[in-house]
């Protein structure tokens, strides 16, 4: 995919520059439904259904399973990211921004897997983690309430 000049589109959460880039370059989808120049992709992914599929999955692979196993996948694919990102940023050992990035984001998809399953082994709903965690997040301004990003 062609990389927008006018944007870091890496940071995003989509994988696209914004739609106005995206026709002058001639990429532009009619399969994405748009609002405010940012892609809203039709089948978005359900959290809840998610973790469904990868309970099926760890049972029927790995049934005796335990939540070390999953935490430490996490922190192995955590290691992962790290180096790719390290090794981008240093521009060692052949790294492109293509190749690293693949990797970059294959290691956050494991995380995210490996997360999931320490929610399915703990018996905790990850959307609801997820969702907890994005409420509390989202309530502070660090830039109003530098000390402690709510009223501080």
């Amino acid at each position: 995919m062609t990389i927008c000049d006018k944007h870091n589109f890496y940071d995003r959460e989509t994988d696209l520059p914004c739609k106005k880039c995206l026709k002058e370059l001639g990429e532009y989808d009619e399969d994405v439904i748009w609002e405010d120049e940012e892609p809203i992709w039709e089948n978005k992914i359900n959290l809840n259904d998610l973790q469904q599929k990868f309970y099926i999955w760890l049972e029927h692979n790995f049934p005796n399973t335990t939540k070390d196993a999953q935490l430490i996948g996490v922190m192995e694919e955590l290691g992962e990211l790290s180096h790719a990102h390290l090794k981008l940023k240093q521009g060692i050992r052949g790294a492109t921004v293509e190749k690293n990035l693949s990797e970059i984001k294959d290691s956050i998809g494991d995380i995210v897997i490996y997360l999931i399953n320490y929610c399915n082994v703990s018996g905790l709903n990850f959307e609801e983690c997820v969702q907890k965690a994005s409420d509390e997040v989202l309530k502070r301004d660090w830039i109003k309430y530098p000390e402690n990003g709510v009223n501080k």
